[in-house]
């Protein structure tokens, strides 16, 4: 499997900020991930505010 990066320097050093796999873009990827979550809330204030509780409860399920 074909697997490329593409890495930023940072004030705290050098951070991978996208990554391509079979050359998909992950950050492409969750853009249009968040937009049709977006779309599918009925209006944009309601979708924004159900993306952030998914990733909240995302990231607290991970850190269990």
């Amino acid at each position: 499997m074909k697997a490329d990066w593409v890495v930023r320097k940072t004030n705290d050093g050098f951070k991978i900020v996208d990554l391509y796999i079979q050359g998909v873009s992950l950050v492409i990827t969750q853009q249009a991930d968040f937009a049709a979550r977006i779309d599918q809330a009925g209006t944009p204030q309601k979708g924004i505010d159900q993306l952030i509780a998914l990733m909240r409860n995302t990231q607290t399920a991970s850190a269990k």
